[in-house]
């Protein structure tokens, strides 16, 4: 009876070490394949939304002289 225990545990354990090796090596495979296809987009903004102008002089701050 306990080598029936033992041949199941062995059986079971032999099953998700597998299953867990497959389901790694996938996640690990799509996360690296995502960062291989990553492309920079043609335009950084949907054609929606502008970005504002940036200022063409910048005031220098108050130093609290007049």
């Amino acid at each position: 009876e306990v080598s029936d225990w033992v041949r199941m545990g062995k059986a079971l354990d032999n099953i998700c070490f597998w299953a867990a090796l497959v389901l790694f090596s996938v996640g690990s495979s799509l996360i690296f394949l995502g960062g291989y296809f990553n492309q920079v987009p043609d335009l950084p903004y949907p054609p929606c939304i502008q970005p504002e102008p940036a200022p063409t002089s910048i005031s220098p701050p108050n130093s609290g002289r007049k």
